[in-house]
């Protein structure tokens, strides 16, 4: 059972894969804003793989969790970022 909540029906996206992608195309762009402080795309990805991979080690069947993290990470390889 997938847990990624789908955010761009009809195109099989999830916040995950939006937020993947953003990272890529615009890295530098304010993702969040809250009291004067922020984080670009490429800083909340950074943060949100980072909270996966804990949570990965702390669960007890962590293997199937970071083999679907691989997969997802070799597709996004596979695509190449647009250009403008």
């Amino acid at each position: 059972m997938s847990t990624a909540i789908p955010v761009l029906r009809g195109r099989g996206m999830t916040m995950s894969d939006q937020l993947a992608r953003w990272s890529r195309t615009r890295p530098d762009a304010a993702a969040l804003r809250f009291e004067g402080a922020g984080r670009s795309y490429a800083q909340l990805d950074e943060r949100v793989s980072r909270l996966a991979r804990r949570t990965c080690r702390l669960t007890p069947d962590h293997s199937a969790i970071m083999k679907s993290r691989e997969r997802h990470a070799a597709r996004d390889r596979r695509v190449a970022p647009r250009t403008s």
